[in-house]
């Protein structure tokens, strides 16, 4: 295949556990922005937050994202923040099929509220944080080719309804 998809949506959405039903239904090759990022920096996303900065981690998911989209064939999950600059919207629209996956507020609570690895949900009321971030970034994901919600669904009836979606036919 020589079209990618790119797998966009809130933290918690299931971008990562999506991407890979999708790419092994698609036989398209899986690949994890946040992972290609700690493999590039030799650390955890948490540990390049809280060594480094949230504004550090932004410059180098865009400058990863840069290198990823010259590749064909993928699926790529990118992170939940991706959408902030208009730029890395764009570099995958130019690559790709955007889609976005959307989930209710309290769908991604139950999916986060026992981890530790979200740098933005740390501190005294993690619930609070999320609310206020996933309010703050409520528009960024609408600028998609598709949008597929998620609530109530399995990762493989998501995968199957992003492939009817994109035509996966015309895109071989």
């Amino acid at each position: 295949m020589n079209c990618n998809i790119f797998l966009v949506g809130f933290m918690g959405t299931g971008k990562s556990t999506v991407g890979k039903q999708l790419a092994y239904k698609a036989a398209m090759e899986f690949k994890d922005l946040d992972e290609l990022i700690e493999l590039k920096e030799s650390m955890s996303i948490s540990d390049i937050f809280e060594k480094k900065g949230e504004s550090y981690f932004r410059m180098l998911e865009s400058r990863v994202l840069a290198e990823t989209v010259k590749d064909t064939g993928i699926v790529l999950a990118a992170g939940g923040g991706v959408v902030l600059n208009p730029a890395n919207i764009e570099m995958m629209k130019s690559s790709g099929i955007v889609v976005g996956l959307a989930a209710g507020l309290d769908t991604i609570w139950e999916r986060l509220k026992d981890k530790s690895d979200r740098p933005l949900l740390k501190g005294s009321n993690p619930r609070e944080a999320l609310e206020k971030i996933y309010h703050q970034r409520a528009g960024f994901y609408d600028n998609v080719h598709y949008t597929v919600h998620v609530d109530n669904k399995s990762p493989s009836a998501i995968a199957d309804e992003i492939l009817q979606l994109v035509n996966f036919n015309n895109l071989k």
